[in-house]
């Protein structure tokens, strides 16, 4: 057991030497610091003296023990007592040596510490004066080469400037190359020119010779005037039937009599010339006599500013104006055929402003001079315009007795006189219900019948026919149609649309008037004064 801890006690030792040698050897070397080096070799130191103290203990158990053994044991072991005795002794010399050496090692860490103590304060004034040797050095290089950049920006500058110049030597080159190049072919067109000039000058002169001497003509060989002057007649002519068919062809207006007759292969029931160019003061003649003022019946009590073309007939005298409507009178009158027996007439146009209304009055007042009772019915219901030609009141009429507002009132009740004799008027009326329903409601015929029992004739002012639907039903409720054309306003398409829509619709037309016909360049009617007396 002691042998044991000696030998403890030396590895400890042992150790403490080589920690304390090491740490020596390193700070002299470098590696470590002083002052590790100076705790190293003193945890040795202190390892040291605790392995003497182990190992001295153990020598001296170990002393007690052998002479103990030596005092009781046998004899006979004398030799290992002794080995053990020598071997104690080496273990201690061994530990001796071992803590000398470590403290010598640490006297010697402790003045190297002192040592380095002392050389600090050198050895800082030796690291700043490298310091600012490197810190010279830096700048000086640093310097050098901003000196060799700024050479190197000013032979780059150079060389620029250098090339630049090249650059533009050799433009200037390349135009006085291409001049001297452009001169030199020049100069040798004209030394072919030249050349040529005088070879040309060299040939010797034709031998052509005057036969028979020139004579000059009769006539110049050109301009061929006869021929001219007969292409441009022809010519002239050519334009000028060409010129006609175009504007024939844009104008498709109907605007002679006959023209509708021809196109539409119906009757032509009269022409009525135009108001402004037929050359006779057409409502400026002296009335008729039966039409004095002092009459009760006389047109001069209606209304000043509607009496105009609307009652021509009834206004006034014989004139080209008003007996163009007594002549379409004749012409219904003479139709014959199945239109004999016919009591009803629907005056209409393709389209509106044609002159519809104006017929209607002056056909009514032609009708009455012959001795027919006649009844003229307002059915353009969206304009109508009767009640202001004659001055009556508006507020009841046919669309009144349509309607039923009435209830069981005579259609008679609402007839309305116009001054003239034989002639009435049944206005449009007002009334809240819709066109279509009264239109084709049962009432229409048995009203139409009420009132043809009581005049010879009724005519019927409608909307436009192409327009207007309730036009085509009123047609239907007639015995005819007549259809109302304006001279210049009334297309050729137009009219055939709208004889097509009567014949679709079955109704029978008897024929057209031609209004607004302007007969001044044609020479018609020079019968009568270009100014009554």
């Amino acid at each position: 057991m002691i042998g044991a801890v000696g030998q403890v006690a030396t590895l400890i030792g042992f150790t403490a030497a080589i920690l304390g040698v090491g740490a020596s050897v390193l700070a002299l070397r470098g590696r470590v610091s002083v002052t590790s080096a100076v705790r190293l070799a003193a945890l040795a130191a202190i390892a040291m003296v605790s392995a003497n103290l182990v190992m001295v203990s153990a020598l001296v158990v170990h002393d007690f023990s052998i002479r103990y053994v030596a005092q009781v044991g046998s004899r006979s072991t004398p030799l290992l007592y002794t080995v053990a005795s020598l071997w104690g002794a080496l273990e201690g010399s061994i530990l001796f040596w071992s803590g000398l050496l470590s403290t010598f090692l640490l006297l010697f860490a402790v003045r190297a510490r002192r040592r380095s103590r002392d050389d600090l304060p050198a050895a800082l004034e030796t690291i700043a004066r490298e310091r600012k040797d490197v810190l010279t050095r830096i700048g000086n290089e640093y310097n050098t080469a901003k000196k060799r950049e700024a050479l190197l920006t000013a032979a780059y500058q150079k060389q620029t400037g250098v090339v630049s110049d090249q650059a533009q030597k050799a433009i200037h080159y390349n135009t006085l190359k291409h001049e001297v190049d452009t001169t030199r072919e020049l100069y040798e067109a004209m030394l072919r020119r030249v050349n040529d000039a005088e070879v040309v000058s060299a040939i010797r002169a034709s031998d052509l010779r005057v036969v028979d001497a020139g004579s000059p003509a009769a006539a110049p060989h050109s301009p061929d005037k006869p021929l001219y002057t007969g292409i441009g007649l022809i010519s002239g002519l050519l334009i000028g039937l060409m010129f006609v068919f175009v504007q024939d062809q844009k104008d498709r207006t109907i605007q002679q009599p006959g023209h509708s007759a021809l196109l539409l292969d119906i009757t032509e029931l009269g022409v009525i010339p135009s108001a402004k160019a037929s050359g006779a003061k057409l409502l400026s003649g002296p009335p008729k006599p039966e039409q004095a003022p002092a009459g009760p019946k006389s047109l001069l009590t209606m209304n000043r500013k509607t009496t105009g073309l609307e009652s021509a007939v009834a206004a006034s005298g014989h004139s080209l104006f008003t007996d163009s409507f007594r002549g379409v009178v004749n012409s219904i009158l003479f139709s014959g055929g199945e239109h004999v027996a016919m009591r009803t007439l629907l005056v209409s146009s393709p389209n509106e402003g044609e002159g519809k209304t104006t017929s209607v009055c002056n056909l009514g007042a032609a009708f009455a001079e012959i001795g027919r009772r006649v009844l003229l019915i307002d059915a353009d219901f969206r304009k109508p315009r009767l009640h202001d030609v004659f001055s009556v009141p508006n507020d009841r009429g046919l669309l009144n007795l349509l309607s039923g507002d009435e209830g069981s009132l005579d259609p008679l009740d609402l007839v309305r006189e116009t001054g003239t004799e034989r002639l009435s008027i049944l206005p449009a009326g007002m009334t809240s219900h819709p066109l279509s329903t009264l239109i084709h409601s049962e009432r229409l015929g048995t009203l139409l019948n009420r009132l043809r029992s009581q005049y010879d004739l009724i005519l019927i002012d409608s909307a436009p026919l192409l327009l207007v639907p309730e036009s085509r039903v009123l047609a239907r409720s007639a015995d005819a149609l007549v259809l109302v054309l304006r001279a210049g306003v009334t297309t050729v398409d137009v009219a055939v649309a709208a004889r097509r829509r009567a014949t679709e619709d079955h109704v029978p037309l008897i024929g057209t008037i031609l209004n607004d016909w302007k007969p001044d360049t044609t020479g018609y009617y020079g019968y009568y004064p270009k100014k009554r007396a």
